[in-house]
């Protein structure tokens, strides 16, 4: 009896230790997840905060906002729309705090809400450096600024460095280097790099437009840029000098800033114009939109027309699923390439890499047929596959 005995004792005692390590396991799964509410908890409030604080910033400067307010909306992939949230899948939007009817008001902002390039130029490759600038100056001016309650609420440069390809490597964009979308990314960078380090851009009159030598350091024009490029709109404005004549400029516009771009799966519902009797943006619901629902801008309006994924990655680090407008068919010897450089970057670590994940869509959609092509390859392969195991299995 004594070694029945032992060999129960040892059976309780590994069951206790079983048991044991399971409520260790519950209770770190127990707290993790507490931490993770928690953390959700403290985020929303604080956005909700951050919210309240923009509107009255907002209002007090002449703007007119309606039942809306900054909100989180989950769903998105995780490249699609602003940043800010730091969470997982969800990103910062504008939503209807009430129902709204279809012509409703959105926002009204008023144009010396507006940042716009000190001395607008003929060259938009210039003014858009301008306008950079411009948002520098502000951000550098800190609390002092006018802008400083919205500028609080733009992507840091951490955030952008995570998701928006003009941080992306020149060894990656080299990888990519027959994609339009990564030849124009190094070319802007250049230009930029090169009017940063010449501290000065040149107007049109042979005078310089603006002189900034050593005021910045390049990682805070790179970020000011980015911020110009993700989120400025073209606008057809009166002068100031005379009313009558229009000028096209570049400008920031807050709040309306913050509105996410429409997908096939998520309608646009909002449209704006500019109102010359009151030098005023407007944005209204083109529909009825219900209590929650995310306020969305169409990417064609914004734009003035259709605009393909290319495009919609280097200006502002997405890509709009079901996008109706195709990419430029790249030719099967280029695209057999990149086939084979996208096959390699498949490990774990490259399908985290935003940069990558990006340029490879791009890479897809440029090269419809080869992609297909290796597509259905595979999985011809992966039948052959399942049929060799198969019969060996019945064979055995």
């Amino acid at each position: 009896f004594v070694a029945p005995s032992c060999w129960m004792k040892g059976r309780r005692r590994a069951t206790i230790g079983a048991l044991c390590l399971c409520v260790v396991a519950l209770s770190f799964f127990s707290l993790f997840r507490g931490i993770k509410i928690k953390r959700k908890l403290d985020v929303q409030h604080q956005l909700e905060q951050d919210s309240q604080d923009l509107m009255t910033w907002f209002k007090g400067n002449g703007g007119i906002a309606g039942h809306v307010h900054l909100q989180f909306f989950s769903g998105w992939d995780k490249q699609q729309g602003d940043l800010g949230s730091g969470l997982k899948d969800m990103v910062r939007g504008l939503g209807a705090r009430e129902d709204m009817d279809k012509g409703e008001l959105v926002l009204k902002v008023p144009r010396k809400l507006l940042i716009v390039p000190s001395k607008p130029v003929d060259s938009m490759q210039d003014n858009a450096i301008l306008l950079a600038l411009a948002v520098a100056a502000e951000i550098k001016k800190d609390s002092s600024s006018t802008w400083n309650r919205y500028l609080a609420l733009l992507p840091s440069e951490k955030q952008l460095q995570r998701t928006h390809p003009m941080y992306a490597s020149n060894s990656d964009l080299a990888i990519f280097s027959d994609i339009a979308m990564a030849r124009a990314v190094r070319g802007t960078r250049s230009r930029l790099r090169d009017s940063w380090k010449k501290g000065k851009v040149d107007g049109d009159d042979g005078n310089i437009a603006a002189s900034f030598e050593g005021v910045y350091e390049w990682s805070e024009m790179l970020r000011a840029y980015v911020v110009q490029l993700s989120r400025r709109i073209r606008l057809q404005l009166p002068s100031v000098s005379d009313k009558n004549s229009l000028s096209q400029t570049l400008a920031l516009v807050p709040v309306m800033d913050m509105m996410n771009f429409g997908d096939e799966t998520r309608k646009f519902n909002c449209g704006w114009d500019y109102a010359a009797e009151d030098d005023s943006l407007v944005v209204r619901t083109t529909r009825q939109v219900m209590r929650g629902e995310e306020l969305l801008l169409s990417e064609e309006e914004v734009e003035g027309k259709p605009k393909d994924n290319a495009y919609m990655a280097y200006q502002y680090g997405i890509t709009i699923d079901g996008n109706q407008t195709p990419l430029e068919q790249l030719p099967d010897d280029v695209c057999e390439g990149l086939q084979q450089e996208v096959e390699e970057l498949k490990s774990e670590r490259d399908k985290k890499h935003p940069y990558r994940v990006l340029l490879a869509k791009l890479a897809r959609e440029s090269c419809v047929e080869v992609f297909e092509k290796r597509m259905h390859e595979e999985e011809r392969d992966k039948e052959d596959q399942d049929r060799i195991v198969f019969l060996a299995h019945v064979s055995n």
